[in-house]
């Protein structure tokens, strides 16, 4: 099996769907059914089943599941090693999303780490903003949230994903679940950040929390503090980042998860082809999502 047809079988077991698992590799779907039919025929079993919810592993797929992040991490380790040791400097200017520090911060962290003769500089601004700096050519790279599609002259990969929480007023009916039904949202108001300021994960967060439509507020300042501000005065209930908790938490407003489970994925986007530098911060981001989480 070729690491790419390893990486192809993950990303469907990942993300639960053909359809998903080829957005987040960046080919079409077609092509990535015919690798996983491919794989299926050479080894002679079957690695998923169709269900109601989307693609299931088998207990085949889920044997070689077991054993493909040790194999892809082996992978990732070596050619990280390979580059740092003939590393020969460079520098990345990147900018990053607001209350992404969480994400962020510790990746950066890795990639000095790994690769200490490259200088990197950013700052944190809203993703509108960040996307037009790149574009523009005033920076390397963006970490912003959400961007699988609609963005067709840029290059992403995924980085990270989150675990969405919501926050409620104090005493809200709601917040007596242990999980909040997403269906028992459709009668509040969903408090966000101005769509201008970052449209794509705006979108996903309302197609995440309101499914079947219904009333939005925005504040007047992008970041998550200001909106659990507003839900503290009675304004509605609001998504938070779970990584974010302690810091928002307080003693009028209460954080519950989500049921089903909502996640939002944090993405780096850059454009043509990389340079040395950012090809390294490329390599580190092809790891498997959540491996820097506290």
């Amino acid at each position: 099996m070729e690491i790419r047809e390893l990486r192809a079988v993950v990303a469907v077991a990942e993300e639960r769907s053909i359809s998903r698992g080829a957005r987040r590799l960046h080919i079409t779907q077609q092509s990535l059914s015919a690798t996983v039919t491919g794989v299926e025929r050479r080894l002679g079993v079957r690695l998923f089943a169709r269900t109601s919810r989307g693609v299931e592993p088998t207990a085949a797929g889920r044997a070689l599941l077991d054993h493909a992040p040790a194999v892809l991490g082996a992978l990732d380790a070596a050619v990280a090693a390979a580059r740092a040791a003939g590393d020969a400097g460079g520098a990345l200017t990147l900018r990053h999303g607001l209350d992404t520090e969480p994400f962020v911060e510790p990746f950066l962290a890795a990639f000095r780490a790994a690769h200490p003769a490259i200088t990197v500089s950013g700052w944190s601004g809203n993703d509108t903003d960040n996307l037009a700096a790149l574009r523009a050519g005033a920076v390397d790279a963006v970490f912003a949230w959400a961007l699988d599609g609609g963005h067709d002259d840029l290059r992403t990969a995924p980085v990270d994903a989150e675990r969405t929480l919501l926050a409620l007023r104090a005493g809200h009916p709601l917040a007596r679940h242990d999980a909040v039904p997403v269906a028992g949202l459709a009668g509040e108001t969903l408090v966000l950040f101005p769509r201008a300021s970052a449209p794509a994960v705006w979108d996903h967060l309302v197609r995440a929390l309101r499914p079947s439509g219904g009333a939005v507020i925005e504040v007047a300042a992008s970041g998550q503090g200001v909106m659990v501000d507003a839900v503290a005065h009675g304004q509605g209930v609001c998504p938070v980042s779970a990584r974010l908790a302690n810091r928002l938490r307080r003693a009028d407003v209460v954080l519950r998860p989500l049921d089903p489970p909502v996640s939002t994925p944090l993405h780096l986007a850059w454009r043509g082809t990389p340079a040395p530098p950012l090809a390294a911060l490329l390599a580190l981001a092809a790891g498997p999502p959540g491996r820097l989480a506290p």
